[in-house]
């Protein structure tokens, strides 16, 4: 008779919760550096960053290898970049583990306890006239109330565009919203 093969470890509930949240986020839920990002300069001579918050600019260099004039960071963008040229950026961009926005902290936490308390690989069960519903097979999904919550932190459909809530706003004096310059270095 053939066996089947057995999960000895079923996957910790906590990481199956933030795989769940940045999947529908579009995002990670972590402080990401060194994220490369080649893109080409519009006449304005201003790139915006598409992944937020912007924590710093680490690098900018001109394709053509050129020097790079002095420009500024202001936010999520850089200004005074020469206009219609190709730049490839490096940057740090997210949340260190203490920074995640309280409304991600809390439902992937509810996530990871709703997963935990699923059976692996079981929806539902019913034992006479008693059932239980487990929802997904990852435990549930996230409910409409949860994503509701989470929607001012996702990526949009275009790379450059990010719904942010307004305690992440550079607006309200954000990390993000402090102007930094730089140039060649």
């Amino acid at each position: 008779m053939t066996q089947l093969p057995t999960i000895s470890d079923p996957p910790d509930p906590l990481v199956l919760a933030r795989a769940h949240i940045e999947a529908f986020l579009r995002r990670p839920v972590a402080l990401i550096t060194g994220q490369v990002l080649t893109t080409d300069v519009p006449r304005e001579g201003v790139v915006e960053l598409p992944l937020r918050p912007v924590v710093s600019v680490d690098s900018v260099a001109l394709s053509s290898g050129d020097p790079v004039p002095p420009y500024s960071v202001l936010g999520d963008r850089i200004y005074g970049l020469p206009p219609f040229t190709w730049v490839q950026l490096i940057y740090t961009h997210g949340w260190r583990a203490d920074q995640v926005p309280e409304p991600i902290a809390t439902i992937m936490q509810a996530l990871a306890s709703r997963i935990g308390a699923t059976p692996p690989g079981v929806r539902s069960e019913r034992l006479g006239g008693y059932s239980v519903d487990y929802g997904s097979a990852l435990g549930q999904a996230l409910s409409d109330d949860e994503k509701l919550l989470l929607l001012p932190f996702r990526v949009g459909r275009n790379a450059g565009t990010l719904e942010l809530g307004p305690e992440l706003s550079p607006a309200v004096g954000s990390p993000g919203g402090l102007p930094v310059t730089g140039g060649t270095p």
